[in-house]
């Protein structure tokens, strides 16, 4: 039987580039924001709707509800880091002005009251039993030894020549 796919929300600078090539391991793909490739929901139904697929995305949290409905057999996940620290990373980078990382937040804090999602904390995400726990819900599988590879890894984007604006538009998009 299919595995359905995963989706994880979390905000900015919450480590969501490494998890996405952490669970990106043997038949799994886990796509990095995808709403800024596709621009839409519905594209990225279509690309969760592929075996062995799945997300991490840091605006798609503003349409979570939306995801739900499209996707309501998809596995959720929510990442939770301190705002003040998501935003004294951002202003290190020269981009806080950019992204409303309390309506993020709140959009996040939302999916606390909805039955069967994940929460994990940010600083838990160097944690054997926590990575286990992530990546057997995703994807069914747990690899010691990708993990250790990975798990000191410091996987970023170039954010050096800031945010797009389109993606900034996104991350502050008000439903």
């Amino acid at each position: 039987m299919k595995r359905p796919p995963f989706i994880i929300f979390a905000l900015p600078r919450s480590r969501t580039v490494w998890l996405s090539k952490f669970l990106t391991y043997g038949e799994w793909v886990c796509k990095h924001d995808p709403l800024a490739e596709y621009l839409a929901l519905p594209p990225i139904a279509d690309y969760l709707m592929q075996p062995n697929r799945g997300i991490v995305d840091t605006g798609l949290v503003m349409y979570w509800r939306d995801m739900q409905k499209l996707m309501p057999f998809a596995r959720a996940v929510c990442i939770h880091r301190k705002p003040q620290d998501v935003k004294g990373s951002l202003k290190k980078l020269g981009l806080a002005h950019l992204i409303d990382v309390d309506l993020l937040n709140e959009k996040l804090e939302e999916l606390r009251a909805v039955d069967g999602v994940l929460h994990i904390n940010y600083d838990d995400l160097n944690d054997l039993n926590t990575c286990y726990r992530l990546s057997t819900l995703c994807t069914g599988r747990f690899s010691v030894k990708w993990w250790r590879c990975l798990k000191d890894a410091n996987i970023q984007l170039d954010l050096s020549k800031g945010i797009p604006s389109h993606i900034a538009a996104l991350l502050n998009a008000r439903k």
